[in-house]
């Protein structure tokens, strides 16, 4: 399988906390700047400033460790999605992934195009663009660059393992989003700051929206090449048996998170209780996003590779395993 530019992450417990941490960060000042003082008729076209804003996070830190691998099914996700955990300040390893992440989706879609509809494209686009507004401290929408608009492109014609692969890390980049948004939010509501909660779980639901999107990105491609192209590079002898995103810690922790917060959503204010009706309602539609992908795949005809190794489940179909994960992560979510 061809290797792509590894997509540098922290383990997701070594995440920030708290999301007022990077909107201050020092690392930032210079982007900042950036924003204010170029304004969009400064901005080349394919969003430059995304380019620039991700050598403005390395140059705070122009190299960083790679973390010890564990050997493990998390470890064989994150070598199959090539994603390189690393060792780094949390503030700056997360802008560096994410920001990293951000680039990924616009030079992909450049190259190979995109068959999303505009409303899909924006949603996806918007939730990175939400993150950067928020980092950068402003009110105002991000300078569009010649994507803003971008959808059902003329010229569609991905290469269907590269844009699997490079979907993932668009999607890894909004999971590691998300996770501290949960984090930050939980601290929130824990000393009631209702102001940071409701920032929190705005840009929450952007986030997930974005990942229900990354996920039809990653799988925006001809669907014949799934049997023949791509399924095969996450089989034996390739990769051992049992593959599946669903093996990602990033994954595993985020859902964690947000269970936890559960107990504490009984008694919210009103106007974050209707924000969280939202947030939950999107959940639901990133799930309905997974099933779209497996359906298009033939998931609904055939177990997944992760089922396969599973007595458990082994006589379901991918699509018909998926709901039932539904209805379990969506109880442990809303309230």
């Amino acid at each position: 399988m061809e290797t792509y530019a590894a997509l540098p992450l922290l383990r997701p417990q070594e995440l920030p906390r708290n999301l007022e941490r990077i909107r201050t960060t020092a690392s930032l000042d210079a982007l900042r700047g950036l924003m204010i003082a170029s304004g969009a008729a400064a901005l080349a076209e394919h969003d430059a400033y995304l380019q620039l804003a991700l050598a403005v996070a390395q140059l705070a830190n122009p190299s960083y460790e790679v973390g010890p691998p564990t050997i493990d099914a998390a470890y064989n996700h994150d070598s199959y999605c090539q994603i390189e955990r690393v060792a780094d300040e949390p503030v700056r390893g997360f802008i560096r992934g994410f920001l990293k992440a951000n680039c990924v989706l616009h030079e992909e879609v450049v190259a190979g195009g995109t068959s999303l509809s505009p409303l899909d494209w924006r949603t996806l686009r918007g939730a990175f663009e939400d993150m950067i507004v928020y980092m950068i401290g402003t009110d105002e929408a991000c300078p569009a660059g010649g994507l803003a608009e971008m959808g059902s492109t003329s010229y569609w014609n991905p290469d269907p393992v590269r844009r699997w692969i490079l979907g993932h890390h668009v999607f890894m980049g909004l999971i590691q989003g998300l996770i501290v948004c949960s984090l930050s939010l939980r601290t929130a509501v824990l000393s009631e700051d209702w102001a940071t909660s409701l920032a929190a779980l705005e840009l929450a639901t952007s986030l997930m929206a974005g990942s229900a999107m990354a996920l039809k990105f990653t799988a925006d491609f001809r669907p014949e090449y799934y049997e023949s192209i791509v399924r095969p590079t996450m089989m034996p002898p390739q990769f051992p048996p049992g593959l599946s995103g669903l093996l990602s810690v990033d994954h595993a922790f985020m859902v964690k998170t947000l269970g936890s917060l559960q107990p504490l959503l009984q008694n919210l204010p009103p106007n974050l209780m209707l924000q969280y009706e939202r947030f939950s309602q999107t959940f639901e539609l990133a799930y309905d996003a997974h099933m779209f992908v497996c359906e298009r795949f033939r998931g609904g005809e055939r177990p997944s590779l992760l089922v396969t190794t599973r007595v458990a489940d082994a006589d379901k179909t991918a699509v018909e395993v998926l709901k039932k994960l539904k209805t379990v992560r969506v109880k442990g979510v809303c309230v």
